[in-house]
């Protein structure tokens, strides 16, 4: 919503009208209903924040993408699984959540293969101690492997 919103209000800046125009295939969608005036827009918001502090996502939590790349597709496959399994067993305080691994949208980037692993860290007195925890499962595990240079940490991706 924020990022219609501000991309409706640029679309009008220059001395002529500017047009935004959205094209969905959910016309009812609370966010569309917002943004052409049809809904409430504070009640709106307020109800995207519930949903989004009861889910555990932005802006109550840090999102953390761990993306393993590699040349090789079965390694990059049993590599994200083997972390996943460490950092399941890392154990990050309650609240935090772990999915993965998974292929992103774009599963190869100049012939390297992708795999990544989606990391939800509350906003609490625990996010330190979780972000510490979560960069020292890392290092360890590419000291462990012998797996330098494959693993990059994406913290909050757009």
């Amino acid at each position: 919503l924020q990022l219609l919103e501000q991309f409706r209000g640029r679309s009008g800046r220059r001395s002529e009208k500017g047009m935004f125009i959205i094209q969905t295939s959910q016309p009812d969608h609370p966010v569309y209903r917002t943004i052409t005036g049809e809904d409430e827009g504070a009640s709106t918001s307020n109800r995207f924040l519930a949903e989004r502090k009861l889910f555990g996502y932005p802006p109550y939590s840090r999102v953390v993408n761990i993306v393993f790349k590699d040349y090789n597709a079965s390694r990059v496959e049993l590599m994200g699984e083997a972390f996943g399994k460490e950092l399941r067993k890392a154990g990050l305080s309650a609240g935090s959540s772990i999915a993965g691994p998974f292929c992103p949208p774009v599963e190869m980037i100049s012939r390297e293969h992708l795999r990544v692993i989606r990391v939800l860290l509350r906003k609490d007195s625990h996010l330190k101690a979780n972000k510490e925890l979560l960069y020292g499962c890392v290092g360890q595990f590419e000291v462990d492997r012998k797996y330098n240079g494959h693993i990059a940490l994406d913290v909050d991706p757009v």
